[in-house]
């Protein structure tokens, strides 16, 4: 019978994830597992065993290290270090954690703090680390020349925001330091989490971008960046609404309801935009369907949204306005070129002839 009357604590979590751990197969998936254990054994010599819990996750391990945030951050380094030829990623966190027990065994652990690690580890790109807000404070709290190294690392979006951090360029004599090691032996008990309540693992969503030329993509109405470069974006487990935009075309708009580990693809083609290019001597201000777009000299091309028709104008007085009907196809490029010049007054005429005598 589980014994969950012990108290919460505030801890630092430290999540070990293999990434694609459940595609792998049973012989594969020993074999990881072990590597990683081996590797976490080595990286944790530095931390007593009453100032830790280890525990199995389902696709790695999960440390939780009590009262000293700086050596949960050395021991996730070493970790990093240790495990250079598996697929890791590590999140750490800070927050209160509740052991839950079977009689005066710790069987496992819940609490918001794994979440947070978990969801870290889940943004943390093969081989890195990224920390939480959470996690930063509290090592400033304990080691403010550490948290002065952890450098911004993005924004999970939704909402759950979080910022998180990662650990920044270090002298050699505070890696040195970092890497140092207490000597000494331990047994590292490996047990099988289960558990209500905030869940142990928390897997994000995964989303694929496959949108041409470009767009610029927003999250719940926060900018991530623009796609292409992005190509995958990992979100947290829930409703989220995307909006992608490009240049003045309608915006491509989706609400996504994400399973946690799903992996959900986005497709869209938008057509691309038709381009004006100015020669407009000696210059003059640009309409579009009435609205000024700008001034030339200044404005050398103007993009439009293809398919649609429009009134353009090029205005400079005192000369009568160029006013041209365009319908631009997609990615086609018009040349607009046009010189502005006084019209000559009509000549008079020529006066008559007199007659002369005869």
């Amino acid at each position: 019978m589980n014994d969950s009357s012990l108290p919460p604590v505030l801890a630092s979590v430290l999540y070990l994830h293999l990434a694609e751990f459940a595609a792998q197969s049973a012989p594969e998936q020993a074999r990881l597992r072990g590597q990683l254990v081996a590797c976490a054994r080595r990286a944790l010599q530095g931390l007593t065993l009453s100032d830790r819990v280890v525990l199995e996750s389902p696709d790695g391990l999960l440390v939780v290290v009590f009262d000293d945030p700086r050596g949960a951050l050395e021991a996730a380094e070493r970790c990093l270090q240790e495990s250079e030829e598996l697929p890791l990623h590590v999140g750490i966190d800070h927050g209160p954690v509740l052991p839950v027990a079977e009689g005066e065994a710790v069987v496992g652990m819940i609490g918001d703090g794994i979440g947070g690690a978990a969801m870290a580890a889940g943004f943390a790109p093969q081989a890195e680390l990224r920390v939480t807000r959470a996690f930063h404070d509290a090592l400033a709290g304990r080691a403010p020349e550490r948290a002065t190294l952890l450098a911004p690392a993005g924004v999970i979006p939704g909402k759950y925001r979080q910022e998180l951090f990662a650990p920044g360029p270090r002298t050699p004599a505070q890696r040195r330091r970092g890497l140092l090691a207490i000597a000494g032996g331990f047994a590292l008990a490996l047990l099988l989490l289960a558990l209500g309540g905030r869940q142990l693992m928390v897997r994000p969503a995964v989303l694929v971008l496959e949108i041409e030329p470009q767009g610029e993509v927003q999250v719940d109405g926060e900018r991530i960046g623009d796609t292409p470069p992005l190509r995958e974006l990992k979100l947290k487990p829930g409703s989220h609404r995307v909006v992608i935009w490009h240049g003045e075309q309608e915006p491509l708009r989706r609400k996504l309801d994400l399973e946690a580990g799903e992996r959900h693809v986005i497709r869209h083609d938008f057509l691309p935009e038709a381009t004006l290019l100015f020669d407009i001597q000696p210059g003059g201000e640009v309409f579009i369907d009435g609205e000024s777009r700008g001034l030339i000299p200044g404005l050398e091309k103007l993009q439009l949204e293809p398919l649609a028709d429009y009134q353009l104008e090029v205005r400079l007085d005192p000369y009568p306005p160029l006013s041209v009907k365009l319908s631009p196809k997609p990615g086609q490029q018009l040349r607009v070129k046009y010189r502005f010049v006084e019209e000559k007054p009509p000549e008079p005429p020529a006066p008559a002839k007199k007659k002369g005598k005869r």
